[in-house]
């Protein structure tokens, strides 16, 4: 198994990351995640202020099984009921700086809706597919290329 899957961690707290591998945890690495730039203006003249950020992070699995969709909507309920913060470590680029690292960061998250319906595989198990986990109000905890 290549190294770079265990770059891709998630848990409930900060100190899990440790071991939250999505690797170790059975989960497949996301298809895709979007660092989405985050700008919001309101007119002055309605004592509105621009406010820019990178304020969400959308994590998409093209495909998982019911095992994988089972094991992160534990882990998103675990956190409902508790901090209320997802901690992941994914990839992460700018606009500025279009090379791809790993950062630790923690948001609000969201699972959006599951098809109650899915396809079957060849093999007659549940195939769920363009799973979608947003974070909300993302904060970067963890960026080893401002350390550089």
């Amino acid at each position: 198994m290549s190294r770079k899957l265990f770059n891709w961690r998630i848990a409930t707290t900060e100190a899990g990351l440790q071991l939250g591998a999505l690797a170790a945890r059975g989960i497949a690495i996301p298809t895709q995640v979007e660092p989405m730039d985050h700008t919001v203006r309101a007119d002055q003249s309605q004592g509105g202020t621009a406010r820019h950020g990178w304020s969400t992070y959308k994590i998409l699995w093209n495909k998982l099984t019911l095992e994988q969709l089972i094991e992160i909507t534990r882990i998103v309920d675990t956190i409902k009921t508790g901090t209320g913060e997802l901690f992941f470590t994914g990839r992460w680029y700018t606009r500025s700086n279009p090379v791809m690292r790993f950062v630790d960061l923690k948001g609000r998250p969201d699972l959006g809706d599951v098809s109650p319906d899915p396809p079957m595989d060849a093999s007659g198990m549940p195939v769920f597919s363009n799973i979608v986990l947003n974070l909300a109000n993302v904060t970067i905890l963890n960026d080893p290329a401002s350390y550089t």
